[in-house]
């Protein structure tokens, strides 16, 4: 994490402040990171569902809804629950991705990064 903590300071460095810096994931680890090496480099960091340590699933019950889903060939619905009822997106919010025919496509295809399967830790999504 060093490493790219450092090249994220480096590229912050040849941009025009304010610089804003978005994390997704261990992205997400790697700008808290780089803030640290260099705190006044940022006007602000945007970080997107940073990794958790735990020793159980996170998603529950409803990891294994949506895991039922996507195994009964839904990805579509298996999505929804991963954005609903995981990541607690508002329901409208879902529902009007799920109405675009384009986001559902996307989603689709994303589906089995999402949604972990059980025995194992879910894939990185980089």
């Amino acid at each position: 994490m060093a490493v790219e903590a450092a090249d994220i300071v480096a590229v912050a460095g040849l941009l025009k402040p304010p610089v804003l810096l978005v994390g997704h994931s261990s992205g997400a680890v790697a700008a808290l990171e780089a803030a640290l090496l260099a705190p006044f480099a940022f006007a602000g960091l945007f970080l997107h569902e940073p990794p958790m340590p735990t020793r159980e699933l996170v998603a529950g019950l409803a990891g294994v809804r949506a895991r039922a889903a996507l195994d009964a060939d839904d990805p579509v619905e298996a999505v929804r629950i991963h954005r609903r009822d995981i990541v607690r997106m508002p329901a409208g919010a879902v529902d009007a991705m799920s109405a675009d025919q384009r986001v559902r496509a996307a989603l689709s295809t994303h589906a089995e990064a999402l949604i972990a399967r059980p025995g194992r830790p879910m894939r990185s999504q980089h």
